[in-house]
């Protein structure tokens, strides 16, 4: 049988009846079916295959699979790409899991090839976690002690590397996490960050066509629909070394612009009993000031657990006020 080349596979499976059939079905897909294909897609999986033993070859893997399997043979329906790797392996690149284990059982029915090939799965790589600019005097066992406490984690993080903080003082470590267990924030999830990365939101898929509106070093607004009314929702931050009046003033004039109702959720630094703290500071007597002059009304429960504790203090809270104000 005449060996047939990588490329020429590829090109059959890329203009297979299965292929075609798919791009029929495509253009006419319902609207609920179109809507389907906006959700996230699953990533492509592969098989590594690999010579069972190294010299069980004269010629590359490539050749002996061409000439024992047509490119027409059904275990080819689902591959997307044939590709050559390292060590006279190809990797086999399937559309997901459930295809990719299709596969395997199929190759398991070809004689030829189970008895002189070996089918890998590659290894799982698991994501990685940065903490940026951790001070230098701050040794690891400390950081795997807060990591367990925040990620209900029986075991250290496995540490992958290091590197240079924002100063000569501090670094950056990187973390391997375990798969499926610390769970961060879906790609398709739209998010937005102030510049210094300090106040931040997200929209969940089902917020109504978000559009971002304003972003400073401490302030972000957005602008959502809601129900049959505009609202900007705006986050922010200050700082507890900054002058509160700066943060103050600039939100103050982005209000003024708006003239429509708006959501403000803030971490001031500032205490207050109005939302939660046990005493009220100047700060505090300040962002009230700031409150009053809008008529907004405080959104936060006095007897409502902090948003954040401190691990190592005693009973130092730091709470977050949300403010709504509708705009007559």
């Amino acid at each position: 049988t005449k060996a047939q080349p990588l490329e020429q596979i590829n090109e059959a499976i890329q203009t297979s009846p299965s292929t075609s059939r798919m791009t029929q079905n495509n253009a006419s897909k319902s609207f609920a079916e179109a809507l389907k294909g906006n959700l996230p897609k699953q990533r492509p999986s592969a098989i590594l295959l690999y010579p069972k033993e190294k010299d069980s070859f004269e010629g590359p893997l490539r050749e002996f699979l061409s000439e024992e399997v047509p490119s027409t043979h059904s275990i080819f329906k689902n591959v997307r790409k044939l590709k050559n790797i390292k060590n006279n392996g190809i990797a086999v690149i399937v559309n997901n899991k459930l295809q990719q284990q299709e596969f395997l059982e199929e190759l398991q029915n070809i004689h030829s090839i189970k008895t002189k090939v070996s089918p890998i799965l590659p290894a799982v790589k698991h994501p990685s976690a940065i903490l940026y600019n951790i001070p230098n005097n701050v040794n690891e066992e400390e950081i795997q002690k807060e990591l367990k406490t925040v990620t209900h984690q029986e075991s250290n993080l496995k540490v992958r590397f290091k590197f240079k903080g924002r100063d000569e003082n501090s670094t950056n470590w990187v973390f391997e996490t375990p798969e499926n267990k610390i769970e961060g924030l879906p790609s398709y999830w739209r998010s937005w960050l102030s510049k210094n990365n300090k106040a931040g939101t997200i929209a969940l898929p089902t917020c109504n066509s978000p559009i971002f509106l304003f972003s400073s070093n401490e302030i972000l607004a957005i602008k959502i629909q809601a129900n049959s009314n505009p609202l900007t929702i705006i986050s922010s931050y200050s700082s507890p070394y900054s002058a509160i009046e700066h943060n103050r003033n600039e939100t103050t004039h982005l209000i003024h612009s708006l003239e429509e109702d708006f959501l403000l959720g803030a971490d001031l630094n500032a205490h207050s009993q109005s939302w939660g703290y046990a005493n009220t500071d100047t700060r505090g007597e300040k962002v009230s000031d700031f409150i009053s002059s809008f008529n907004g009304h405080i959104l936060n429960t006095k007897d409502a657990p902090p948003t954040f504790e401190q691990r190592d203090s005693k009973g130092q809270i730091f709470q977050s006020f949300l403010l709504w104000c509708r705009l007559f």
